[in-house]
């Protein structure tokens, strides 16, 4: 069935002046002033470093460079200031599901996408209706089933398990898989794949200071594998206790009826380098990938280990468990993730951006990072022009994004997004930069450089 089959916004009085979107000319200077009477009384407003201690609390799994939740409600709310009628928000890069969240807790509707099938996982769980007391329930029989299970059956067969999870680590997960799988229904399920996920990526032999996979060492492994039962148990304790924390406190504040959010989420499991066929959106509020996942943020290898355990099934109808083939699947799939014949599209590529030109003309970028900007830069845009046909005329749309290095030279990643969004018909308000000290992301890598800042992009589809 096609998205546009599915996906059926809710309306509301207010529905024929969005659809008649703001034409004034002062409306571009009235969310530029939005904007900017927030760093007017502090600089470093977006930078969120009083935050910084608080934790995230819709941090159920350690998804690879979460959004500061806080940060995407300010920039929501900064443009409903402008056009109240604003509803229907989309990202089309959801990861974690922030924004989702965040327009979700202001009664907005929205809608998100992503590649990834943890972040699916993540955002259907983020945004369906709370289920605290199930959940909880549900968690106490699998704990219990796992006990009565003498069963010594291992729930995955891929060739590498033993390399990254230890024996008593295989059996504790299987027994808690199996218990699982009976649980119902299937929103159940998605609550207790999401605490079992967490469970796994920390019971794995895989370190956790970084997002690629790197084995431990032996003695490390040897050391965090005493209790294993136990330490995989809190951790799926941690993110129940986590989950109804949330519950609780969104319930105190009047944003759930009946344990659900007032908007409705709808969540495709898509390429955005498709065309994404759906009723009109009316701002997009994204973070879009910095640069190939295989030499930024490894978001693919990251859920690689727990998605080994979850049924494609409980996660998206008809998804595609090729994603889980191997440990670089999912980061091949992403933005600039095949590299055959990027070069032939270099032309075209150079023809969206004046700054990509230029970086790409300097005599000492070698090849391989030629080939893989330009890999990267045309599946962006690609991506870009689908999600500005979703925007009805006059959308905001804000980005936020990171100027990473290659080859030891600076991307200028902000600048050359702005160069694609005026090609396709979208006008330029403001930009903002911001110190990243709370965004949990690697900072360095061999390929990317350091990367400490980032830059938010406020824009418009051209009314």
């Amino acid at each position: 069935m096609d998205l546009l089959e599915r996906i059926e916004w809710q309306s509301s009085p207010q529905e024929t002046r969005r659809d008649a979107s703001p034409q004034r000319a002062d409306h571009l200077a009235a969310i530029r002033s939005a904007f900017r009477r927030l760093t007017d009384s502090n600089p470093a407003y977006w930078d969120y470093t009083a935050v910084g201690n608080n934790g995230n609390p819709q941090a159920y799994f350690q998804y690879p460079a979460m959004m500061v939740p806080r940060m995407q409600g300010d920039i929501i709310d900064a443009l409903r200031g402008v056009d109240p009628s604003l509803k229907r928000c989309f990202d089309p890069f959801a990861g974690s599901g922030t924004v989702l969240v965040e327009a979700l807790k202001r009664g907005m509707d929205c809608m998100g996408t992503d590649v990834n099938p943890m972040s699916i996982l993540l955002c259907r769980v983020k945004t369906a209706p709370f289920a605290g007391a199930k959940f909880t329930a549900a968690l106490e029989q699998v704990f219990d089933m796992a006990d009565r299970d003498r069963s010594l059956d291992l729930g995955i067969d891929y060739v590498n398990r033993v390399k990254w999870f230890t024996t008593d680590a295989l059996i504790e997960l299987s027994k808690l898989q199996r218990a699982i799988l009976c649980q119902e229904p299937p929103e159940v399920r998605r609550l207790l794949w999401v605490a079992f996920a967490e469970a796994a990526r920390l019971a794995s032999n895989s370190r956790t200071t970084t997002y690629k996979l790197h084995i431990r060492t032996q003695d490390d492994i040897e050391a965090r594998n005493k209790a294993v039962k136990q330490k995989v148990r809190d951790a799926m304790a941690r993110v129940r206790d986590m989950y109804v924390g949330n519950e609780r406190a969104l319930g105190k504040e009047g944003l759930l009826q009946n344990g659900a959010f007032l908007g409705k989420a709808y969540i495709e499991h898509h390429d955005m380098r498709d065309r994404l066929r759906c009723r009109k959106a009316d701002l997009l509020v994204s973070s879009p990938p910095y640069g190939d996942n295989h030499t930024t943020i490894t978001y693919g290898q990251h859920s690689f280990l727990p998605l080994l355990w979850i049924p494609p099934q409980d996660i998206h109808d008809g998804l595609d468990d090729s994603l889980v083939k191997n440990t670089h699947a999912i980061d091949s799939a992403s933005l600039g993730g095949l590299l055959k014949g990027a070069l032939d599209r270099e032309e075209e590529v150079r023809e969206w951006s004046t700054n990509l030109t230029g970086l790409l003309d300097d005599p000492a970028l070698p090849r391989d990072a030629r080939v893989r900007l330009v890999a990267f830069f045309a599946d962006l845009r690609e991506s870009l022009k689908n999600g500005v046909d979703v925007l009805r005329p006059g959308a905001p749309i804000v980005l936020t994004l990171g100027n990473r290095s290659v080859a030891g030279k600076r991307v200028p990643t902000d600048n050359i997004v702005k160069d694609f969004l005026l090609g396709l018909g979208c006008e330029f308000i403001d930009a903002h930069p911001r110190a990243i000290p709370t965004k949990r992301m690697a900072h360095r890598n061999k390929s990317a450089g350091t990367m400490l800042s980032e830059t938010m992009l406020v824009m418009r589809k051209r009314a």
